[in-house]
């Protein structure tokens, strides 16, 4: 009974101090949800899967398949001259017969023949 006659329960100042510091909280949580929501956002803009980081990689995808298909084009077109040069009405008889006998390593009797060794290929 002693106990509680000193102590009969919370003073007025501490009453008023928690209502202030509540009150305090109050006014500081929607500055810190705004706050968190705009660093999530700046966060994913820079970051995240459509963010700057992510464009710069598509950019460097981009110029490397512009590159691929590029070196594709030239290719194309090197087999494209040489399947336009197979066409009969393109044909020329004399480098098509040079070629082969060149390829398979043929000669006909009358052709003079002049060796190489073996570092200096023709072909």
């Amino acid at each position: 009974m002693f106990f509680s006659a000193v102590h009969p329960g919370p003073s007025r100042l501490v009453v008023t101090w928690g209502q202030a510091l509540r009150r305090q909280l109050r006014s500081l949580l929607l500055p810190a949800v705004l706050f968190l929501f705009a660093a999530y956002f700046g966060w994913q803009a820079t970051q995240g899967s459509r963010g700057l980081h992510a464009y710069a990689e598509r950019r460097k995808e981009e110029k490397a398949a512009v590159a691929e298909l590029a070196a594709a084009k030239s290719d194309q077109a090197v087999w494209q001259r040489r399947v336009a040069a197979l066409r009969g009405d393109h044909l020329d008889l004399d480098v098509l017969d040079e070629r082969v006998r060149a390829m398979l390593n043929l000669s006909r009797p009358a052709d003079i023949i002049v060796p190489y060794g073996q570092g200096g290929k023709l072909f």
